[in-house]
């Protein structure tokens, strides 16, 4: 196994704590018990400040020893109260993707975050605390070496900030007992510019419900919080009272957003969705894209690619891969044995990173896999 349990488990932990909106959400009033969080404002946090409230997002620039990199981090509160991290870092040199997460936090003043979707025994690992704006602390190394590092919130010219705000709410299948239950829960960043808001909910929604609640993201997750409410109810009306089937009859809905790369007026965002229904395990899905900031719209990979070039960029991530994952044969690791490229992708300044989903390329058990591709690896297909 590539993956560990706790980072599983983390990922898991994650999608149940997801997306974001402007209203608090009621779900079916007469027979939900709903409790709501308000997220923090990232406009008001100044650079020179510590970050405050159950919810935030940062950018991060700064040094790991004598490097330079880059970070994006969300902060959230987790079920017993603790600080709850995730985010994406790189360095500046070659702006490979790394994701990052904490298992949770007493306060800022000790945080730790691993990193994920690496092969296991290659998980970098930094230590540190927030103060004065700042994030500093000791990084250590997949090799164990350990180096100062020392990150300042800022959001350059080039790179946007965001109203991180969440809500949950749980649905009981009857009045009488408090199971079995529904949890439906929502994490969204928020952005000033109206054309992006949209853009952004319309890859959460889809484009007609972004549409009816153009503008409007806190009625959009409302209006689907709902339906699941009732087809939830709907769906085990009959299944109640059998004591076997009751146990798996707990369901969830959780929708999530991460920020993979801001600056340079490139965005680059991952919309997530974590569905359980019954059965050994939930189903989990990431969905990347980038967007144009300056053209003001979202980056499609013929933008960035050349026609007729899908048996080169297969053959570029089937290399990559046997690179990361260290392996002369991709079966040994995964379910395939070359990589094959899909319109799941984001970008970086320097490079292309394509997600695969669980089962996608790898057993359930490895979660989601990114391969990344240097432009300078790829340079005769691209545009």
């Amino acid at each position: 196994m590539l993956v560990k349990p706790e980072l599983i488990h983390q990922t898991h932990f994650l999608f149940k704590r997801l997306i974001a909106c402007l209203i608090p959400v009621i779900l079916l009033a007469s027979c939900n018990k709903s409790t709501m969080q308000e997220g923090g404002d990232s406009s008001l946090i100044k650079t020179d400040s510590t970050p405050s409230g159950n919810h935030f997002y940062v950018h991060l620039t700064g040094t790991i020893g004598k490097r330079s990199v880059s970070m994006d981090l969300l902060r959230e509160n987790g079920p017993d109260g603790k600080a709850i991290f995730n985010g994406c870092y790189s360095f500046d040199s070659d702006q490979v993707p790394i994701s990052i997460f904490s298992l949770g936090s007493d306060s800022l003043d000790r945080i730790e975050l691993l990193e994920s979707e690496v092969p296991e025994g290659n998980e970098g690992k930094f230590s540190g605390k927030f103060q004065s704006g700042k994030f500093e602390g000791q990084y250590t190394s997949p090799n164990g070496k350990k180096q100062d590092f020392s990150l300042q919130i800022a959001f350059p010219e080039g790179s946007i900030a965001f109203d991180p705000i969440s809500g949950d709410s749980t649905i009981r299948a009857r009045y009488s007992s408090e199971t079995p239950f529904a949890h439906f829960s929502y994490n969204f960043l928020c952005p000033k510019e109206p054309w992006l808001l949209n853009a952004m909910l319309s890859e959460v929604h889809g484009d007609s419900l972004a549409r009816l609640c153009r503008d409007k993201p806190g009625l959009a997750f409302k209006k689907a919080g709902n339906q699941f409410a009732l087809d939830y109810q709907t769906e085990v009306k009959t299944l109640i009272g059998d004591s076997e089937l009751e146990s798996f009859l707990n369901y969830e809905l959780a929708f999530g957003v991460e920020v993979l790369y801001n600056r340079s007026n490139l965005l680059s965002l991952s919309f997530s969705q974590y569905n359980y229904t019954g059965g050994a395990h939930g189903m989990l899905f990431s969905k990347c894209v980038s967007f144009d900031l300056n053209a003001k719209k979202r980056i499609r990979l013929e933008d960035v690619l050349k026609a007729n070039s899908q048996d080169k960029l297969k053959a570029a991530l089937t290399a990559a891969a046997k690179k990361k994952y260290q392996t002369n044969n991709l079966l040994d690791v995964l379910l395939v044995d070359e990589i094959i490229p899909n319109e799941n992708f984001f970008l970086t300044g320097k490079g292309i990173c394509f997600n695969f989903q669980p089962y996608e390329i790898g057993p359930f058990s490895m979660g989601e896999q990114k391969i990344y591709l240097p432009f300078s690896s790829i340079q005769d297909i691209v545009k």
